[in-house]
């Protein structure tokens, strides 16, 4: 377990990590699991998984994308940012914010994790995108977090 801890590149990977091994020792769906984590389904959640260490993990996890929300809220509010990573994806510089988030939503397809651990050779074209979060819920932002966070909206995209 060290081993595989020690070569996440991420936090959030690693609680991710930690979440689907105790959920297979324990013989539980992690998908379900994930489901009732992304739908923020707490009473649901306890009485699936019945263990402490398991709720401080998943509580580790909710603390996590709250960070990352925060992070990336911080990062979208920045032209500088938003127009070196569109020269980064092969876009053109925006004069406005707006702008640039409007292109960001419709040229770059990038998971927001991805993004905010500047994984940026892991952006995918838009159908891989949406495959890849079908089949991994962990990698899915929560859409409650999404929708109340006005920059964040632009990650929004129907699967």
């Amino acid at each position: 377990m060290i081993f595989i801890l020690s070569t996440m590149t991420s936090v959030y990977e690693g609680l991710i990590c930690e979440l689907k091994i105790k959920m297979k020792t324990k013989n539980i769906k992690f998908n379900k699991v994930f489901s009732l984590i992304n739908n923020e389904k707490y009473d649901k959640i306890i009485e699936i998984i019945h263990d402490e260490t398991s709720e401080t993990l998943i509580e580790n996890i909710f603390a996590e994308r709250e960070k990352i929300c925060n992070n990336m809220e911080k990062k979208l509010n920045d032209l500088l940012w938003l127009n070196d990573r569109l020269i980064q994806f092969g876009e053109e510089p925006q004069s406005s914010k707006t702008k640039a988030l409007k292109l960001l939503k419709t040229k770059v397809f990038i998971n927001i994790y991805d993004l905010e651990a500047e994984k940026y050779e892991r952006r995918p074209t838009k159908k891989l995108l949406i495959k890849e979060l079908r089949k991994n819920p962990d990698r899915r932002f929560p859409l409650c977090s999404a929708k109340e966070n006005t920059t964040l909206r632009c990650f929004l995209i129907k699967l």
